[in-house]
């Protein structure tokens, strides 16, 4: 496609806005916006530390290619800086803590895309929830819980989860059964502030749907992922491995007609999601649903579909504007012989990795194709709990039989490990490497915020 800037009718220079550009989808939308539209964003962040670091870490960044940035304390001020001067045509949600502030930006600056109400929504598992089992979509049965109190007022499923209701990668999730509310208590007081919702436990295989819906409503999916799911401790949903499920899947046009009739009933336009449901007896029931690419896995639904512009183009080019870019032109011909799974670290304890062994035995593997966390000596590892606390995280290309890839999982458990040879030199070594690559970094900001001169809080 070529390059088409857009213009606006006051002549404003045209952007668009990235909430701290802290993901890999945030730095590939920047390149395939500017090759489509020859624009570029106006990066804004809330952290100026992690600006200093991602800018250091990222070139691209602090390059040409970026039109501004930004540190930002509030949201209403800082889109009252830049309406005069910028005709921003999108906010993009490049992972699920940008999608409360797209909407918010999205409102201040009257931006023609989803009704920001419709984005918040998406923010709020309980409204979510609320507004699909209105339309006849199966959600689990489900309750907000206001305090610890609220676990007595009600009568309990024999089996029930406790999660945020603003949650995301696992986060925070709790399975107790009736017996435990002791545990269910103490589950609560966590983290104070946050806002908890009750839901039935539903048991089964659970999946994650992954697509695109377009300009006009049109729902497309671009791969069904299943996951495995193993308990670390007290905590019973730690991502283990995820696949590809083949168009032969038993259970692939069931989710498939689902997700459609779930995402049609939301009213979303122009944006990617990611859609976990369990099936059990009854039929598919939602978990949990994104107004926003599923985290990891753009990458592979792009490898199985080859004829298609890649998944994150498709998401760029409906960010912008209305577009029928590859409308209705999802085949499945061939997926099946691009399967790929995805392997999740297991930590059990706190530790800093001082002895590292398998990781280049993994890259040699014919099956490997990518890291998404590469661990390396001196990496602190924590007790595996929720997504972002996996010590590792890879890609690898898939056997089609349920066996074969249990066996190439456990084959890669096998052959990474840390720290099976103890040693107070190696311990010591991988400390002062932590901190000599840390505090540095830590001084060189400091030196930087004495001095800086570019664009200030808002």
């Amino acid at each position: 496609r070529p390059v088409m800037p857009l213009t606006s009718g006051r002549k404003l220079r045209t952007t668009y806005i990235l909430p701290d550009p802290s993901s890999d989808y945030a730095r590939a939308f920047i390149r395939r916006i500017y090759i489509a539209y020859g624009i570029r964003p106006i990066c804004a962040y809330t952290s100026s530390y992690e600006r200093f670091c991602l800018e250091r870490e990222h070139p691209i960044l602090r390059s040409s290619l970026i039109e501004a940035a930004h540190d930002v304390r509030d949201w209403s001020a800082f889109a009252d800086s830049i309406r005069d001067r910028y005709h921003v045509v999108a906010v993009i949600p490049h992972v699920e803590t940008a999608v409360e502030v797209t909407a918010a930006l999205g409102e201040y600056l009257n931006i023609d895309w989803n009704p920001p109400a419709l984005i918040r929504m998406f923010r709020d598992k309980v409204l979510l929830k609320r507004h699909l089992a209105a339309a006849g979509i199966r959600v689990p049965q489900f309750r907000p819980i206001e305090s610890p109190d609220d676990l007595a007022t009600a009568e309990l499923p024999d089996r029930f989860v406790l999660k945020p209701v603003d949650g995301y990668g696992n986060r925070m999730i709790g399975v107790f059964g009736r017996d435990e509310l002791e545990a269910a208590r103490r589950h609560l007081d966590f983290e104070p502030g946050v806002r908890w919702m009750l839901e039935e436990f539903v048991a089964g295989p659970e999946f994650s749907i992954n697509g695109q819906v377009r300009t006009g409503g049109e729902v497309e999916i671009y791969g069904i992922t299943e996951y495995r799911r193993c308990t670390v401790g007290s905590c019973h949903t730690v991502y283990d491995h995820e696949f590809l499920c083949p168009t032969t899947h038993p259970r692939f046009q069931e989710l498939l007609d689902f997700a459609v009739a779930t995402m049609k009933v939301t009213g979303l336009r122009r944006s990617p999601f990611h859609l976990e449901a369990i099936v059990d007896s009854h039929g598919p029931c939602v978990i949990d649903l994104g107004a926003r690419l599923g985290g990891g896995l753009v990458e592979l639904m792009s490898l199985a579909h080859p004829e298609l512009p890649d998944v994150l183009t498709i998401a760029a080019h409906d960010y912008i504007e209305p577009n029928d870019l590859a409308v209705g032109n999802v085949r499945w011909d061939g997926h099946d012989q691009r399967l790929t799974m995805t392997v999740y670290g297991i930590a059990k304890q706190r530790t800093v990795i001082h002895c590292l062994h398998g990781v280049k035995e993994i890259e040699a593997m014919p099956q490997f194709l990518r890291w998404h966390i590469r661990p390396a000596i001196g990496d602190k590892v924590y007790p595996t709990d929720q997504l972002y606390s996996t010590p590792y995280w890879l890609d690898v290309w898939a056997p089609a039989n349920e066996a074969e890839r249990i066996a190439l999982v456990e084959r890669i458990r096998g052959t990474i490990g840390w720290n099976e040879r103890s040693s107070r030199v190696a311990e010591w070594l991988a400390l002062i490497r932590r901190k000599a690559t840390r505090l540095p970094h830590r001084l060189l900001w400091l030196l930087h915020r004495v001095g800086r001169s570019d664009n200030g809080p808002l």
